[in-house]
């Protein structure tokens, strides 16, 4: 009997020893300590070499139960593990004796002895163990004092991840603070007096905005003065007398001149310094400046401590500022500018000072400190001002703030980025925690191919990943894409192909095992005829209830020229009838579509003619073209029953015969525009362009348009019957009609619509053979 070796991916039998390589009895001692195990505690057989008077090493077995159990679990590192059959035999890990055989047959065959088969000694009968008293000589112990070092630092071989550490919102805002000039210092510019200022407000209250016309414009309210003071004003500006009045509204337009004047100090400033203009600027809202409840002049002096986005925020200045419209909208575009100017200089602090402080724009100050790549702030501004936990949790994430983010994150039980955030700190247990949560929840809705994947990409758990396909398939979730992602993962040929044959037999769902089938076939050349044999089971089981299914076969038939015309035929249920335009306008048609994909022009026209249509819709247009698209179907069905009937009505021969030319024509062309379209699967359009809103949203595939198709061989082949002008016009004007509705209402493209037309009269000429 020739006994051989043969690879095996797992080991039949139990662990029992460990092989050590080399030639000293110095080196076995040493890895054997090395391993953590004890030298009285397994028995060491030496191996010859495959040369006389070689060692090539040595073979440890445990002397009992709980030293075996060390073997199993010892650190090997370079050595390799030995399983042992039967008790008798010791063999390489992950390998198999062929031809098996029992421990009986065993016994005779070896003996008493143990043995050892190795590929590179061969049969080895193994002689008795060292006895290590008889080769050791132990040296006299000295008296020697050991002194236990200090543990030391080691730096690690690589750095697997690391974080920064995340200041508080307040915190990160208020360092923002430090980094520019604190101070309160006034402009060498002369404001208004006290006694002007306190004669400018008396006037402003004395004249609201609405007593003094279109120079002053606006309505006066929402500038805080209480009723009575409202009321009061208005009726002492009542009793002065004309002259008084004008000399007063004179008085208070040159207090308004020099305070709009403190405004265009402020505009040069920008001009000359805008950092340091930042310092004296106001802040704008809706109605201009503001702040408190009352008005009061302008005083150029510095207002903010420091130009940041925290901390105090206003110097000496109390009141609300009223500025000419004029005056805050070129205060409004200064900022603006000035913003964009520091956004260009890599400014970014001060950009956002001025969107944040100054024109209270949050979202876009955020977007500058982000840009700027300074991420806590950025954070920090959604979260006190935004109040978008998620946006602040990406800013941390970008600035390496994970803790942070991670802590958001499950805030807002985003399970999927705190786990993936965990991963990128090495924090594996944690990281699988959230993903299970994720992979609970994707279940629980019937995801079964998420939940897949996240097991495999991000938790590297195969075999539970193959698990939820298969749970997908039974469930029929989405069954196709698990199934197809299920057979994709299988390596090994013969598991596929047992797989396929296995999972073949679940009835109820023959129909999408054939797509499956479709996505599988060509994969694989081995498996390509096995497949193939089931698809035609699958279609042969099937055809009598869904003949339509034959054109499926032609995926599997890629390189047969006759197959398509086999197909037309069957589907016609005619074995002589001419077809041959037929199979040569199909043949165009695939061709003209496949010229459209390579051509972007022509494509880009389509979705520019639906975009016109659609920007000029009304709702009488829009009623009127939905009955003609929704018409079209009964129309083309009473065309054919119309005629029949007059022709059974009249018993006359050839009327019945082109009813039935009609009826033949308009069912043809519905079966080859569903082959088409089963073959070209083009898109709707509202589907690829995104600009394009239809009025309603059909199924199925685009190309080419079955409205347009159906019309124009119905009314083809009525005018064909009929060769009569009071026929041949209303009719192509109804088709027409229906081919434009269908653009109208953004459901096909032009060409789907002028390839339908073509189907359609094309058919109704080719079934020719049917007209009397």
């Amino acid at each position: 009997m020739d006994l051989i070796l043969r690879p095996h991916h797992k080991n039949l039998y139990p662990r029992q020893g460990i092989l050590v390589r080399g030639q000293e009895l110095s080196g076995w001692v040493e890895q054997i300590q090395q391993m953590g195990l004890s030298i009285p505690d397994v028995r060491v057989y030496p191996l010859p070499g495959d040369r006389a008077n070689t060692l090539w090493g040595c073979l440890l077995v445990g002397v009992k139960d709980s030293a075996a159990v060390n073997l199993t679990t010892a650190a090997i590192a370079k050595n390799s593990y030995c399983h042992c059959a039967h008790g008798r035999l010791f063999l390489p890990e992950y390998c198999q004796l062929y031809p098996e055989i029992g421990a009986t047959e065993l016994g005779k065959l070896l003996g008493d002895k143990p043995h050892l088969y190795h590929p590179e000694i061969g049969w080895v009968e193994l002689p008795g163990p060292i006895v290590w008293q008889e080769r050791m000589i132990m040296p006299a112990m000295a008296d020697r004092r050991i002194r236990e070092p200090q543990p030391g630092i080691i730096p690690p071989d690589k750095v697997r991840s690391f974080v920064v550490q995340a200041m508080p919102p307040e915190e990160a805002l208020e360092e923002m603070e430090e980094t520019l000039l604190p101070g309160n210092r006034k402009a060498n510019r002369q404001p208004l007096s006290v006694i002007e200022k306190f004669k400018l407000w008396l006037l402003q209250a004395l004249f609201p905005k609405e007593k003094k016309g279109n120079a002053r414009g606006g309505d006066g309210k929402g500038q805080g003065e209480r009723k009575w003071w409202r009321g009061l004003t208005e009726r002492l500006s009542s009793v002065l007398n004309d002259k008084l009045a004008k000399k007063l509204l004179n008085t208070l337009e040159d207090l308004e001149a020099r305070n709009n004047r403190e405004a265009g100090k402020l505009l040069d400033l920008f001009k000359d310094d805008p950092k340091e203009a930042l310092k004296y600027a106001i802040p704008l809202n809706s109605e201009g400046t503001t702040r408190g409840g009352g008005q009061a002049a302008y005083k150029l002096s510095r207002l903010w401590q420091s130009l940041s986005v925290s901390g105090r925020h206003w110097g000496p200045m109390g009141g609300a500022v009223s500025f000419d419209q004029d005056y805050t909208d070129k205060l409004r575009q200064q900022y603006l500018s000035s913003a964009k100017e520091f956004i260009h200089q890599q400014q970014f602090r001060e950009a956002a000072f001025i969107y944040l402080r100054l024109l209270k724009d949050y979202p876009m100050a955020a977007k500058t400190l982000e840009e700027g790549g300074l991420y806590a702030e950025a954070a920090a501004v959604h979260l006190e001002y935004t109040m978008d936990k998620l946006k602040a949790a990406q800013c941390y994430e970008k600035g390496m703030m994970l803790l942070k983010a991670i802590d958001l994150y499950k805030e807002l039980g985003k399970d999927e980025e705190a786990g993936d955030l965990y991963l990128r700190l090495n924090k594996r247990q944690e990281a699988h925690y959230h993903f299970k949560k994720i992979i609970n929840q994707y279940r629980a809705s019937s995801q079964y191919l998420k939940a897949a994947l996240i097991c495999r990409e991000k938790m590297n758990e195969v075999g539970r990943s193959q698990v939820l396909l298969l749970e997908g398939w039974e469930k029929n979730s989405d069954a196709v894409n698990c199934l197809n992602y299920y057979f994709s993962h299988l390596q090994d040929e013969k598991e596929l192909e047992q797989e396929i044959r296995r999972l073949y037999h679940d009835e109820g769902k023959k129909l999408k095992y054939l797509e499956v089938l479709k996505l599988q076939y060509g994969r694989h050349d081995a498996m390509e005829e096995m497949i193939r044999d089931i698809a035609y089971e699958i279609v042969a089981d099937n055809v009598a209830d869904s003949p339509r299914i034959v054109s499926e076969l032609q995926h599997f038939n890629k390189n047969d020229k006759n197959f398509t015309k086999d197909v037309l035929k069957y589907q016609q249920g005619r074995k002589g009838v001419n077809l041959g335009p037929l199979i040569l306008l199909f043949c165009f048609l695939c061709a003209f579509h496949c010229g459209l994909q390579a051509q972007s022009g022509v494509q880009r026209l389509d979705e520019n003619i639906l975009e016109r249509l659609a920007a000029g819709r009304t709702a009488g247009q829009t009623g009127f073209w939905r009955f003609i698209s929704n018409a079209n179907t009964p129309v083309d069905i009473a065309i054919p029953v119309v005629v029949l009937a007059d022709g059974l009505i009249e018993n006359d021969s050839r009327t019945k015969r082109n009813g039935l030319y009609i009826a033949s024509s308009t069912a043809t062309t519905y079966l080859l525009n569903l082959l088409i379209k089963q073959l070209v699967k083009r898109p709707r359009p509202f589907l690829t362009d995104v600009h394009l809103t239809p009025v309603y949203r059909p199924g199925e595939y685009s190309f080419p348009s079955g409205h347009a198709s159906s019309s124009f061989s119905a009314v083809t082949a009525l005018s064909r019957a009929y060769p009569r002008w009071y026929v041949i016009a209303p009719s192509l004007l109804w088709a027409s009609a229906v081919g434009y509705s269908r653009l109208y209402l953004g459901v096909h493209y032009p060409t789907d619509v002028a390839a339908g037309a073509v189907l359609g009269a094309s058919t109704a000429f080719a079934m020719n053979f049917l007209r009397p």
